[in-house]
């Protein structure tokens, strides 16, 4: 499985995937019931020499990542920039609530 960093700021949660050589068209990113399912395929090198130490992940790959409760599936942002897939998540409700005045 590619490597996968998980983080959060106040108003949203970023998640960052190592996708060496993937493209843009090659990667799907959807919301299943909560879920947020990351799948696609690193490509082989396509050199034709013999292997031999392999260390580097190559082949299909599916990622899943349950969201927290506070994550906005309707408004996830997703960029793929020199191999790394970066993926934005709002928050519904900001951390530490939304003050309410008393009128």
């Amino acid at each position: 499985m590619p490597p996968l960093d998980f983080s959060e700021t106040t108003d949203s949660y970023l998640i960052r995937v190592d996708l060496p050589g993937v493209r843009r068209d090659e990667v799907e990113v959807k919301v299943v019931d909560g879920t947020l399912e990351i799948a696609g395929e690193v490509p082989a090198s396509g050199e034709r020499a013999e292997p031999r130490r392999l260390e580097r992940f190559r082949g299909p790959f599916r990622r899943a990542v349950p969201l927290p409760r506070q994550a906005n599936s309707e408004a996830i942002t997703a960029a793929l920039e020199r191999g790394v897939l970066t993926l934005t998540i709002p928050k519904t409700v900001p951390s530490g609530g939304r003050r309410i005045e008393v009128g």
